[in-house]
Parts: C-alpha cells; sequence; structure tokens
C-alpha cells in the first residue's frame, strides 16, 4: 500500500525522538530516499502526503522559502526537524532542507549509529566505495531506463529501439556487476556493497532498483534477474535483490500493481516531458 497522510514508523519506546516532519507525494524515487533513510534509522515522523497533480499552497509556499531559485518548481521531499528539546508540538523547525540525496545524508547523521541501522561507513575507504557506488550506477546509465519502457510500450514499431536500449541496459548491468565484484565485499560477508550491511549509498539508490525489477519486465518483456543468471552476474543479482526486497524498501514503495499505474501516467507523460522532471 501507499503511504497514507498520518503514516509514521513506531520506534522503540526507550528512544528518544526528536520531532520530524516529512513533505512526500508517497510515489516519488526521489522522496523515497528521505522516507527510506527515516525507516532505517527508526525515526518517528509525521508524513504529508502531497498531491503533486494539485499542490497544496502551504507546501508551494515553503518549499519557496528554502529554494534561492524563486522561479522553481516546488518538489518532494521536504524535510523538517525540531531539533529543540521541548515537549510542545507548536515548536518550529529550526533545520528545514530539500533535495532528496541532501535529505538523506541529513538522516543518517542527524541520529546516532546507535539509533536503527548505521547507514554511515565508520572507515574513509569504505565511505569512498560507497560514493562510488553512486557514480558508477550513473556511468552505467542503468538508471535511464525510461528509453527502454518507451521503446517497449511501442510493440512493432519500438523494436529496433527496445534492442539499442536493451544492449545499453546489458552493458550497464555488467559494468555493475564488475563494480560490485571489485569494491564489495564477499557476499558470503553480506549481500549489500559493505561488510557493515545497508548503507547510505544503497538508500539513494534503492527506490531505482525496487521499480527497475518491476517496469522492465512489464513493458521491455526482460527479466532482470533471469538476465544477471544468464549472463554469469551472480554479484550483481544478489546486491539488486538484497536493496529491493529491504524491509524498509518494501515499505516506503508501491505494490507492483500500484507501480505499473504510476508508470503508465510517467510514461504519458514523457511525451512532453524529461524523465526527472515527470517523477518529481
Amino acid at each position: 500500500m501507499m503511504a497514507s497522510s498520518s503514516l509514521a514508523f513506531a520506534a522503540p519506546a526507550t528512544t528518544v525522538q526528536s520531532k520530524v516532519r516529512l513533505w512526500n507525494s508517497g510515489t516519488c524515487p526521489y522522496a523515497q530516499r528521505a522516507w527510506l533513510a527515516l525507516l532505517e534509522k527508526e525515526v518517528q515522523f509525521e508524513h504529508k502526503i502531497v498531491d503533486l497533480q494539485n499542490k497544496p499552497e502551504d507546501f508551494i509556499a515553503l518549499y519557496a522559502s528554502l529554494h534561492p531559485d524563486p522561479t522553481a518548481r516546488a518538489k518532494v521531499p521536504i524535510l523538517e526537524h525540531c531539533t529543540e528539546n521541548s515537549a510542545s508540538s507548536s515548536s518550529s523547525y529550526d533545520v528545514q532542507i530539500i533535495e532528496s540525496n541532501v535529505c538523506a545524508e541529513y538522516i543518517a547523521e542527524a541520529f546516532p549509529n546507535s539509533q536503527g541501522s548505521p547507514l554511515l561507513p565508520s572507515c574513509a575507504r569504505d565511505k569512498a566505495v560507497m560514493r562510488l557506488l553512486g557514480e558508477m550506477w550513473t556511468h552505467s546509465g542503468m538508471g535511464n531506463y525510461f528509453p527502454l519502457l518507451l521503446a517497449g510500450q511501442a510493440g512493432k514499431e519500438g523494436e529496433e529501439a527496445r534492442a539499442v536500449e536493451l544492449d545499453k541496459m546489458k552493458k550497464g548491468m555488467k559494468i555493475m556487476d564488475t563494480f560490485l565484484r571489485q569494491y564489495g565485499c564477499d557476499v558470503a560477508e553480506s549481500p549489500f556493497l559493505l561488510k557493515s550491511g545497508f548503507c547510505l549509498g544503497e538508500v539513494c539508490l534503492a527506490p531505482f532498483v525496487q521499480r527497475l525489477l518491476i517496469v522492465v519486465p512489464h513493458w521491455a518483456g526482460v527479466d532482470l534477474l533471469e538476465m544477471t543468471d544468464k549472463e554469469g552476474w551472480g554479484r550483481l543479482k544478489v546486491w539488486m535483490e538484497a536493496v529491493a526486497w529491504r524491509e524498509s524498501t518494501v515499505k516506503s514503495g508501491g505494490t507492483k500493481e500500484e507501480t505499473i499505474k504510476n508508470y503508465t501516467r510517467l510514461l504519458a507523460m514523457m511525451k512532453g516531458a524529461g524523465a526527472n522532471e515527470a517523477t518529481k
């Protein structure tokens, strides 16, 4: 199920919590990064669900107050954190942040490693590898799968484009498998990138891996996990399954049916807007 307007993670009663509010659409993979990080850190929070097709005035005004460009379009997420030690529900939020990667990183740093999952590696080498994960994901092109979906949606007319885009996807998957084998830990130690477990870099990629495993088979007719078996990319398969099926990823993402419904709308919007713009 998608988020309700009041959904909040029930953290242990012994944990001291600060007041946190997340503005989110409930469907955006970018905003899911912040939601996922809050779940991982076991933070209680108020969840403000925003209809991106009919944005409320208070959301638009808040975003405008935080972005230095007055012409910037209001988008999710917005993270608010009251760090004051006060029991008053009227306390103002002294920390207000935009941009999904920044929100997720703030959550990982603002709450101690003793609370929830320690998303930040403790050693410099692992921190560098975690950042390299994001760089290699971008370099591989695995996140740029909308052209493949559009080609698949076009049927016979898109067969040539589908073959080209599928070849790009396969090359990208090979790059990621090589990266994980070269820099990641042994799967006997952890299915994730690092021996220490699920990290901030994976928080930022999990929403896209989750969707990739649903939408590519649906529109392009290719099961990517079966492809990893066929091509011998076992390390990539283990990693993709681990991040896509992690409890926090599943809780903060939609069902297969909801994802397909949302992407049907997004693909229709793609004719007049870019992929990144359509998904925010």
